[in-house]
């Protein structure tokens, strides 16, 4: 990977962890006094998917309820993505039967790209609270610095109900620490950053720099 890095990889790219352990070929192994069968894989990644519908549901079960109205943290996305899920086929010995996989960040990029799915139709539906300043630490194994803080610097967000009307624009943070809005031939200065970006429309994707 060092050989065929670049200046895009070194700051864009991180690898994930993935646990894997079959039910099936754990039962095989135990029972020929082998230790359990557990598939590590690690992937690199650009950007992470946050799939909202879901991390509300996941939301409302450990609450014990079912709201609508229910805000989300990213921090709670990161969580669920990290969440043992299971799954009724297995990659390595291609059997049928139930599959834990748990993903986790092994390293994390310099830039951080969050994609927030949200799925057709349910555009408005989940509210996300997110922040100008994260702190991953706890999310990440490997660890370049004691603690891993990262600075919103890009957002772009959807305005306006689905239609001819609706559209994409981006706020971004110039090196200067003063937050402009890209919307088609217009760019203006915004100056409260929580009423103008965070709370102006529904955000679809996240950017960050770690600090």
């Amino acid at each position: 990977f060092k050989k065929e890095g670049s200046i895009i990889s070194d700051h864009f790219f991180g690898f994930t962890e993935t646990i894997n352990e079959c039910l099936y070929c754990k039962q095989n192994y135990v029972s020929k006094g082998c230790p359990a069968s557990i598939c590590y894989n690690y992937e690199l990644f650009n950007c992470l998917i946050f799939p909202l519908e879901k991390v509300k549901t996941m939301k409302n079960n450990n609450n014990q309820m079912n709201s609508n109205n229910i805000i989300i943290t990213i921090y709670e996305c990161f969580k669920y993505n990290q969440n043992t899920k299971l799954f009724t086929y297995c990659n390595i010995c291609k059997h049928n039967g139930y599959s834990n996989y748990t993903s986790k960040i092994f390293v994390s990029p310099n830039i951080l790209i969050l994609i927030l799915d949200r799925e057709r139709g349910n555009v408005f539906n989940v509210k996300l609270d997110f922040y100008e300043i994260i702190d991953i630490t706890q999310f990440v194994l490997i660890k370049d610095k004691p603690q891993l803080i990262y600075d919103l610097y890009g957002v772009i967000s959807y305005i306006g109900e689905s239609g001819p009307n609706a559209q994409f624009v981006a706020s971004c943070k110039s090196p200067i620490d003063k937050w402009y809005r890209y919307n088609d031939a217009f760019v203006n200065p915004i100056n409260d950053l929580k009423e103008e970006v965070i709370d102006f429309a529904t955000p679809y994707i996240l950017f960050y720099q770690k600090v």
